[in-house]
């Protein structure tokens, strides 16, 4: 819980960070450009972001880091525009949270540990009680990219208007420029969430 905290609190920094830096009323749909430039200014970085075709079943993108404070974003060209803007998003956000001993070389062990967390999940819903650096680093990413894209404040309203037919995942996904399944996926871990966010006020 620790750790989602501190996570949470370098999201809440980038999001305070995008509303200083970057002009026009910010709307439900987070920019990855206003992202890209604040993370850039806020780290010291240059970042590239590509497209890039490749075939892949799972994989759908990573971040390269390189020792003289470079970073290069390679997306899946292939996704659709939705999930190229969350992965693009969710690497960011790996710029954002990681810290060394989080960093890996193997890709697609980590995607298959992510995989077998999903399946974990449904079999017993908690997962992997221990899980590897890598894996858990993927986890804390997805949710980063989750609190920028669709914010605590949004949520409790859209999943009351849910419970009341009133909108759909779709209609929420629109406004908000990201799958649905990752709406889904937020909604799912809210109360998780605003946990955490109370436990980092408390100790603030």
């Amino acid at each position: 819980m620790a750790k989602l905290a501190t996570v949470l609190k370098k999201v809440d920094q980038v999001r305070d960070e995008i509303k200083r830096y970057c002009v026009g009323a910010p709307g439900p749909a987070l920019s990855v450009m206003d992202l890209h430039y604040v993370v850039q200014q806020m780290y010291g970085l240059r970042i590239d972001m590509i497209e890039v075709d490749f075939a892949a079943v799972h994989f759908q993108g990573k971040v390269e880091r390189y020792s003289d404070k470079h970073a290069r974003i390679i997306v899946r060209a292939s996704l659709s525009e939705r999930e190229k803007r969350l992965v693009t998003v969710k690497e960011i956000c790996h710029l954002i949270i990681d810290e060394e001993e989080d960093w890996s070389i193997h890709g697609t062990d980590t995607i298959d540990d992510l995989l077998g967390e999903v399946l974990q999940v449904s079999q017993n819903g908690t997962g992997n009680q221990s899980p590897t650096s890598a894996l858990h680093s993927e986890l804390m990413a997805m949710i980063a990219a989750g609190e920028l894209m669709y914010p605590a404040e949004y949520r409790p309203s859209d999943m009351q208007d849910l419970a009341d037919k009133k909108s759909t995942l779709s209609a929420i996904a629109v406004q908000h420029d990201m799958p649905a399944y990752a709406i889904a996926h937020m909604h799912k871990h809210h109360a998780l969430l605003e946990s955490a966010r109370q436990q980092h006020a408390i100790a603030a």
